[in-house]
């Protein structure tokens, strides 16, 4: 069944504003704090990420070398050792000495001479065969 309007009533449809005004409940007051919220706290989230992408904020790294590069190694060095020994003795990160084109080195009289790196590119397991030729290099230098 349809709708029936009460006895004594048209039962035409009602004319006129019959909408009444209510006034915005704390709910809809509500709303428009926590959109406002959430914008800004995205605003301020993507801003953080693209300072954080530019490099700016807590800092950007810079890696600076904090070991020898030039280290004085001392004639009587015994490059028998394990990988990684020399390296240590002389204050070099491991693989880094092979990398070096010349070497200082340390003579029992307290002078030093500069030869070329017979160690240059040979990795460091191999070294040992090549204690002779640092023997005879550091012979050659001496004055």
């Amino acid at each position: 069944m349809g709708y029936r309007a009460p006895e004594g009533v048209d039962a035409a449809w009602p004319t006129g504003n019959t909408r009444q005004t209510v006034p915005p409940t704390r709910h809809a007051q509500k709303g428009n704090t926590v959109n406002l919220r959430k914008i800004a706290g995205t605003a301020t989230l993507a801003g953080a990420i693209g300072a954080a992408a530019l490099g700016l904020g807590a800092g950007a790294a810079q890696a600076a070398p904090k070991w020898n590069s030039n280290p004085t190694v001392p004639h009587d060095t015994d490059f028998t050792q394990p990988p990684g020994h020399v390296g240590r003795n002389l204050g070099t990160p491991p693989g880094q000495f092979k990398k070096l084109p010349d070497v200082t080195v340390g003579l029992s009289d307290g002078s030093t001479v500069v030869i070329d790196n017979p160690f240059e590119g040979v990795p460091p397991g191999h070294w040992a065969e090549l204690q002779g030729d640092f023997e005879a290099a550091v012979a050659a230098a001496s004055p």
